[in-house]
């Protein structure tokens, strides 16, 4: 029960980061956001990761590559792209497309590790994908066939395929790495590589940011609830329930945030949102609980 708490707490910090991120795009501009989030974040790992750093420094160090990557794509690419799609996109939207991650996942994990998928599996992730071009292109088939889609909801397609090479990345390399050492690495070529960007958006648009306390508030919340406390319960509920069944439970983010946003944001819930996450949520349901049965029936073997 205390890791599904641990989950369902990480999950509301995380459908929390497209309410917040909504709230914001006014405001402050996307890479901006992105650097103000990490640079938050990092200067709180410096403090919590400092005994990882001294530690285990030279095999940080070692692996600068693979964990540059793991930055670029999760946190980078991530994190940048959520926040330019909320200026185009509702909340509800970006969070529905987020939860195809595992579909997506899946077709990666079958391209690029040759993981074994069954044909249930392959109706799942047909589904979900369908759900998701109905979102994207609010169910009109004329939409479809002119190809004229919403920009932010095709930036949040992009998104969600970085956040899958990132998970596919953190199967390979992870094993090996300090948990906190590397988050704080990561957190700090993030803010160096975002640093360009945003002196682009500065020299380009026209910011004026207004400090005022709903700016400061909405920056600490992103910097410490979606990029620190969520990822810390995440990562322990799932060393409790294991990968499959936390996956399952990344279905509550489009619920969480549609919740939210009627609430904070007064976005309206259209027929096509549900009709479309309904469809995404049946597919990954369909491939990740047969993922799930599948590691059950097969043997453990040594050295797994």
């Amino acid at each position: 029960m205390k890791a599904y708490v641990l989950i369902i707490i990480a999950i509301l910090f995380f459908s929390g980061n497209f309410i917040v991120g909504k709230l914001m795009v006014g405001n402050i501009p996307s890479f901006t956001l992105s650097f103000l989030r990490c640079s938050l974040a990092f200067l709180i790992m410096v403090i919590i990761a400092r005994n990882d750093w001294k530690n285990h420094r030279q095999i940080l160090l070692l692996n600068w590559k693979p964990i540059y990557a793991l930055s670029l794509t999760g946190i980078v690419i991530f994190i940048g792209l959520v926040y330019f799609s909320l200026h185009y996109t509702t909340t509800i939207n970006a969070s529905i497309v987020e939860a195809s991650t595992p579909i997506f996942a899946s077709i990666l994990g079958l391209l690029l590790l040759k993981e074994r998928l069954l044909v249930w599996q392959y109706v799942g992730i047909i589904i979900s994908f369908v759900g998701v071009l109905w979102i994207v292109t609010n169910g009109s088939v004329q939409q479809l066939l002119a190809l004229q889609f919403n920009i932010g909801d095709l930036m949040m397609v992009v998104a969600v395929l970085a956040w899958c090479i990132y998970s596919i990345l953190v199967k390979i390399h992870m094993g090996g790495l300090p948990t906190k050492g590397t988050l704080m690495v990561m957190l700090g070529m993030a803010c160096v590589t975002l640093l360009p960007f945003v002196v682009i958006e500065w020299l380009i648009l026209d910011i004026a940011i207004v400090w005022d306390a709903p700016t400061i508030l909405s920056v600490i919340y992103l910097g410490i609830f979606p990029s620190i406390i969520a990822i810390i319960c995440w990562n322990k509920g799932v060393e409790a329930i294991g990968a499959s069944k936390a996956a399952v439970l990344l279905n509550l983010i489009p619920v969480f945030t549609t919740i939210q946003a009627v609430l904070i944001l007064k976005e309206s819930i259209y027929i096509e949102q549900l009709f479309g996450g309904l469809l995404v949520i049946i597919g990954v349901l369909v491939t990740t609980k047969l993922k799930s049965e599948i590691r059950v029936r097969e043997p453990l073997k040594l050295g797994n």
